[in-house]
């Protein structure tokens, strides 16, 4: 891709000034995405939104991607070992963040209503708990989901991979080769371009009724 398209595709994003936007460079945080059903990250409706994966967990967790993030900053989630991922080496997806919501917000977003029957598959407490906390949803409009399909990370960058639980912020050394790459794949074919690795089927439990 030649050099001045991501230069204008950055010069784009430069200019998108919000009050929710802070002055510090991009942060690219990465982590390892264990279990991919599509419904966080949930790729479907044009926007890919990360919900409840990676959010403090209890009074005494500490901040995670979810509560770091500001508008700009990137998300990678690469591929886990697990049958319900796609493998290590694998990158499954990434975005820029390009809108931020509290939860209540999101879910009852008009336009965001497809996504809701995507959560309906996961049956457990923890829509509730995202629910009741209120917690922060990261969402993008420029992104790639590779899902199932996923791709594999260039030898040269495998090191933006995170080992094990947690996720780790991209030092200097591979910041902007990693921002050209990404910013590549999207402006070559963005989107959701995989089905998730592991597709639930439809649950109406009330549970899900918020």
């Amino acid at each position: 891709m030649p050099k001045d398209l991501i230069r204008l595709f950055r010069l784009k994003n430069a200019n998108k000034v919000s009050s929710m936007e802070s002055l510090r460079p991009p942060y690219i945080f990465s982590y390892v995405v264990d279990h991919d059903y599509g419904y966080t990250p949930n790729p479907y409706g044009d926007v890919l939104a990360i919900v409840g994966c990676k959010y403090k967990h209890g009074p005494n967790g500490r901040n995670n991607i979810q509560e770091l993030a500001e508008l700009n900053d990137w998300v990678i989630g690469t591929g886990g070992l697990s049958a319900e991922s796609c493998g290590n080496g694998k990158l499954l997806y990434a975005m820029r963040v390009t809108k931020i919501l509290k939860f209540n917000d999101y879910w009852t977003s008009e336009e965001l209503a497809v996504k809701r029957s995507i959560h309906r598959g996961h049956t457990n407490r923890w829509p509730t708990e995202w629910y009741n906390k209120n917690i922060q949803v990261l969402l993008s409009t420029e992104f790639v989901y590779f899902g199932k399909q996923a791709i594999n990370i260039p030898s040269a960058l495998l090191a933006i991979q995170k080992k094990g639980q947690g996720f780790k912020r991209i030092g200097a050394n591979l910041y902007d080769s990693t921002i050209d790459w990404l910013e590549e794949l999207i402006l070559t074919g963005g989107g959701m371009r995989g089905d998730p690795c592991v597709a639930l089927p439809p649950d109406t439990s009330e549970l899900f009724q918020l």
